[in-house]
């Protein structure tokens, strides 16, 4: 028999082989099982839809390969090995290994593609340069297209020539050692058809370098010759000649990486030379993106994809062929391999931080969240900044209770949630009261009863921290509620669980338990808000995350229907009639706690402030509204009412300049400057005991540093604004505002009154003064009752914020304050309200609070790890009885799968 025959009788075996093997397996027994969760997976965007019809290819692939064959037999090989796998290696290249395409993995792919498609053309039609007469192609564009399909053929033969060779011998050397007959424990017709459909795979795949270096190499010399009559032999080899070298230039310019060792470049730069270089801000983020997401764009790194060395040296004792073999790869893989290092993802996102003034995933997030959705990879259970924005729960009801007497309004709010996706969600919310306000209970549960709702414990910050996001990692119902900032509170829920949509699909899964009825998560928030003119009795929105709501949302105040909104929340004023000249005083214990109305007197000294000006990146654009609130300042120093030091941050040396006078425009924004760098800045070269308030003035600013401030203030700090208060701000910064009486402003006016009246024993916010003096009762604050009352929980919040001015953040100190807002069920800055659902997690709580580092509470910034995908360059081939283990262990869950179903038919008993 001739080689061809024989070559002939490999590929139909190896044709029918697999493509049978396939149908029956893949099409019938699994993809009738998959294909509907894949299709509502992709309806309800769990799977990116290219990844969808990736699947679709996959399993349709061997139906248009038997029907071909079923018509063409004579052509059944060259289609299998000139098509059917190709197609199939492609797919799996999209799925497995290319996430997001670069110009480099695009222009490979899209060279493939092609290929593929003018080699498969003859084999249902004529020869590009045959057909009709007048449809002929161009004989240029056919000596293009045939010179591509060369290309290609030789390119993908060398390629999966370097992997076959060294598994052919690893294959035959694990099957002679029987080491995989010990992982049959019974054969079953399904398990013969997986091993013969692996078999077949492997054989094919061996093979594979040798025909599609014929098949493909060959359709070239056929097309040269079949336009031999409108073009010369010469001329078709100097034209494919020419088409080869272009395509080489573009291979060569699509592997060029501007950002290859940009990230260890910038890195070694000096502050001077970043400041050169952020000049081109948007170049400079384009790379750091680029870095940031190698994983995503790239195979690997070149040092990753040195496997080959090691399974060469393993199966042919040869490592120099090893070596030889490796460059080959490098060469041909070069526009997939990042040039940098593996470490740069990391770096490129502090370096951005550190440049920018904003986390990466904040401003590149469109373009991270579109690297995601190219792989099965998603981002942590966790809302984080790539959640903001998102619609993945829907707010479908909300109702609002606000009962008001003439003194505070008591608010109830209850949201009615519901989860889009098919996975358990956290709902995120950044919101701010007034500042006077206290939130005095927080429920979670399934039902609209609140009495059956689980009920919150007020616990230390840091200890209600730790437990929350121990149990989201144990996917088990928490909620934590916490002060932020000195208006600023944050909510976490999770998980929001998967709802009815989900249920319903899976109902025929799940006979036995009903899922679809589940009622939908609530949460239930009271808090007291105090008299004042003008405000706003309900929560105003800072950040959402992973939560929406929309058109349809139904909204109730007070058991009456509002109007659609945009916003979190209707507006909804505090009666205005109800204030005039309203004095409240609460007696708490020892204590005597009074709000009115803030006296309207004569302008006061306010001393010698020191302004500290930062000068961070993200203050790029804003020098305007900087030099606005500086003339500001600058006024109460005309009108004799301050004197002002003004003190301005650099990051490029990192030293602070003492000045009398600002000229925004003169500054030059650059890096990232935290709050308490700022203040750490001011400390090395003033003393804040030589003041009577220090300024910080500054935008919305970086949260989620977690530095620490090196020396006490002994001056109130105060934060002024040019924008809009911060989210949130950090812990030191949070105690170091309380500590030392100051206090957080959006415009000189509100600061100017702060300054005024605010001391030990004093505090204004809004139009109201709570001032602290003895009861002159000589009593001890009452144990907690049963439901404490508003006012006393407004008087112990006062207490608690007024009794931290200038105390050390002893243990001592915060355990005092803490038993205060236990007593009295409130969120303070030390403590908060985590809503636990079972026994074991309140222990949790209770170990955790006895703890020394209870208050110890580490700063979010919201930044996500994402998950890494998988790296086919860094893992080896597998042994090959260790591909037997894999598939047997497939079969298991597939048997396990149907037996499944038996007992679900059975009435579900196992």
């Amino acid at each position: 028999m001739s080689l061809g025959k024989t070559s002939n009788l490999v590929g139909l075996f190896l044709f029918w082989g697999w493509n049978l093997l396939s149908v029956f397996l893949c099409v019938f027994l699994l993809g009738m099982a998959v294909l509907p969760y894949v299709f509502m997976a992709a309806v309800n965007g769990e799977i990116p839809l290219s990844i969808t019809l990736c699947l679709l290819i996959l399993m349709a692939t061997p139906i248009w390969a038997i029907l071909f064959a079923a018509k063409n037999p004579n052509k059944a090989v060259a289609f299998f090995f000139g098509v059917e796998i190709p197609i199939i290696i492609l797919t799996l290249f999209r799925l497995f290994i290319v996430r997001e395409l670069t110009l480099g993995s695009g222009f490979l792919l899209a060279s493939a593609v092609i290929a593929v498609a003018v080699f498969g053309w003859p084999l249902r039609n004529k020869s590009l340069a045959e057909g009709k007469k007048d449809r002929k192609l161009n004989p240029y564009i056919v000596t293009a297209l045939s010179t591509l399909v060369l290309i290609a053929g030789l390119y993908v033969a060398i390629l999966s020539g370097l992997y076959a060779f060294p598994m052919i011998i690893e294959f035959f050397k694990g099957l002679a050692s029987f080491k995989w007959a010990g992982s049959l424990e019974f054969f079953e017709p399904l398990i013969l058809i997986i091993m013969l459909l692996f078999l077949t795979g492997m054989l094919a795949f061996f093979v594979f370098p040798v025909f599609i270096a014929y098949f493909y190499p060959k359709l070239w010399t056929q097309n040269g010759q079949s336009i031999r009559g409108q073009m010369s032999k010469t001329k078709y080899l100097i034209g494919s000649i020419c088409f080869a070298l272009i395509w080489g230039g573009v291979f060569v310019m699509t592997s060029h990486q501007g950002q290859a060792d940009y990230v260890s470049r910038l890195n070694e730069m000096s502050v001077a030379e970043k400041r050169d270089e952020m000049q081109s801000p948007k170049k400079v983020s384009k790379r750091l993106l680029s870095a940031y997401l190698n994983e995503y764009r790239y195979l690997g790194t070149k040092e990753e994809s040195r496997n080959l060395i090691s399974q060469y040296r393993r199966s042919t004792g040869s490592e120099e062929l090893g070596q030889l073999a490796q460059d080959i790869q490098s060469a041909l893989l070069k526009p997939l391999l990042y040039k940098g290092g593996r470490g740069d993802g990391v770096a490129a996102g502090k370096l951005y931080t550190q440049l920018f003034d904003s986390p990466i995933q904040r401003d590149e997030k469109k373009a991270i969240t579109k690297a995601l959705e190219a792989t099965f990879n998603r981002d942590e259970v966790v809302a984080g900044l790539m959640n903001i924005g998102a619609r993945n729960v829907i707010l479908r009801e909300q109702n609002i209770d606000v009962q008001t007497d003439s003194a505070i309004s008591t608010v109830e709010i209850e949201e009615v949630y519901e989860n889009l996706t098919f996975e358990n969600q956290e709902i995120f919310y950044y919101f701010s009261l007034p500042e006077d306000a206290a939130i005095t209970g927080l429920w979670i549960g399934r039902t609209d009863k609140r009495e059956e709702m689980d009920a919150f414990i007020v616990a230390p910050r840091g200890a209600a921290q730790k437990v929350y996001e121990q149990q989201v990692r144990r996917n088990v119902d928490p909620a934590l509620l916490e002060q932020v900032g000195p208006a600023q509170y944050r909510l976490r829920v999770f998980p929001i669980p998967v709802t009815r949509s989900r249920a319903q699909f899976n109902r025929g899964r799940n006979r036995g338990r009903d899922a679809g009825d589940r009622p939908f998560m609530r949460v239930h928030m009271r808090y007291v808000v105090p008299a004042g003119a003008g405000d706003s009795v309900l929560p105003t929105l800072l950040e959402k995350r992973n939560v929406d709501w929309s058109r349809k949302t139904k909204r109730r105040v007070n058991d009456e229907k509002v109007g659609k909104t945009d916003s979190w929340m209707p507006s909804f004023l505090f009666p205005s009639e109800s204030i005039g000249d309203l004095e409240k005083q609460i007696t708490l214990g020892e204590t005597l706690v009074t709000f009115s109305p803030t006296p309207n007197n004569e302008p006061q000294p306010l001393g010698k402030l020191a302004v500290i000006v930062d000068t961070s990146y993200s203050l790029t654009g804003k020098q305007e509204s900087l030099q606005a609130a500086m003339d500001d300042l600058n006024a109460l120093k005309t009108a004799g009412l301050a004197e002002l030091d003004i003190f301005t941050s650099s990051a490029q040396d990192g030293a602070m300049v003492q000045s009398a006078s600002l000229n925004a425009q003169d500054l030059k924004p650059f890096g990232s400057l935290t709050a308490q760098s700022l203040i750490n800045q001011f400390l090395g070269v003033a003393r804040s005991e030589d003041y009577d308030a220090v300024i910080l003035l500054t935008d919305q600013g970086l949260y989620g540093s977690d530095g620490e401030i090196h020396t006490p203030l002994a001056a109130p700090l105060y934060f002024l604004h040019i924008d809009k208060a911060a989210a949130a701000y950090d812990d030191a910064i949070l105690d170091a505002i309380y500590r030392s009486g100051g206090g957080v402003a959006t415009s000189v006016k509100s600061l100017k009154q702060q300054l005024t009246f605010n001391g030990p024993e004093a505090r204004v916010i809004g139009d109201r003064l709570w001032t602290l003096k003895p009861s002159g009762l000589d009593v001890e604050i009452p144990a907690r009752s049963a439901q404490p009352s508003g006012l006393t929980a407004l008087a112990a919040r006062q207490i608690i914020l007024m009794e931290s001015f200038g105390k050390p953040p002893a243990l001592e100190t915060l355990d005092k304050l803490h038993k205060l807002a236990t007593t009295h069920d409130v969120v303070t800055p030390y403590s908060s309200m985590i809503v636990l659902v079972n026994e074991r997690q309140k222990e949790a709580l209770k170990k955790e609070s006895e703890a020394d580092d209870r208050f110890d509470r580490e700063g979010r910034s919201g930044e996500e790890v994402l998950s890494s995908p998988n790296n086919p360059l860094v893992s080896g081939v597998p042994e090959p009885h260790e591909w037997l283990l894999i598939f047997v262990s497939l079969l298991m869950l597939i048997v396990i799968w149907r037996k499944r179903d038996e007992w679900d038919r059975a009435g579900g008993v196992r």
